[in-house]
């Protein structure tokens, strides 16, 4: 005996959904204000995509498809509870999901994930200047030269920071310039 239920058929359709809606997902990033701010009207916009709706939509139907499965397989005794468990358990994921993809809960979690970011960048951001701090305070010019240096080569996302290490790069090596014996002159 085979049990057509619809939800294989189901499943795959809330897969294609998920494929679509997942091609279209914006990543949620950004070093300053302006950057987070694009990111975050980037991810709102896509909340309100017809793709996301269209997942919404699929879960629910693969919610009560499965949920109707799992009523119809308890009635009967030839199908095995495993079965009935299975069914109760692709319902129980799809609602989950499905309240997931709602765009209440895609806010909170780019709230969140807003403030996972505005939390990292100022913990960057503190750090980058006692590096600087760091550098300003060594007294070997040629050390404060190579960690001018590093500083620059490092994480792009400093930027901000770069112009004033470059500052003291460019003093540093005027400073190195100048206690650097002069070379003897040839008379002419």
């Amino acid at each position: 005996m085979t049990l057509s239920t619809g939800v294989g058929d189901q499943l795959k359709a809330c897969e294609t959904a998920f494929q679509t809606a997942l091609a279209k997902m914006p990543i949620l990033k950004g070093a300053n204000p302006a950057d987070i701010n694009k990111s975050v009207k980037d991810c709102q916009t896509y909340m309100s995509d017809s793709s996301v709706r269209t997942l919404h939509d699929s879960l629910k139907a693969l919610r009560d498809i499965a949920a109707k499965a799992a009523a119809e397989s308890q009635k009967s005794m030839l199908i095995p509870k495993g079965t009935t468990q299975l069914c109760t358990d692709i319902a129980n994921a799809a609602d989950v999901l499905m309240v997931s993809c709602n765009p209440n809960s895609l806010s909170g979690f780019i709230s969140e994930a807003v403030k996972t970011v505005e939390v990292t960048t100022k913990a960057r951001s503190e750090a980058a200047l006692k590096r600087i701090e760091e550098i300003k305070a060594e007294k070997d010019l040629q050390k404060r030269i190579d960690l001018c240096e590093a500083f620059l080569q490092e994480d792009p996302n400093l930027l901000p920071y770069h112009d004033k290490v470059e500052d003291i790069l460019a003093e540093a090596r005027k400073q190195w310039v100048s206690t650097r014996p002069k070379l003897p002159t040839r008379p002419r």
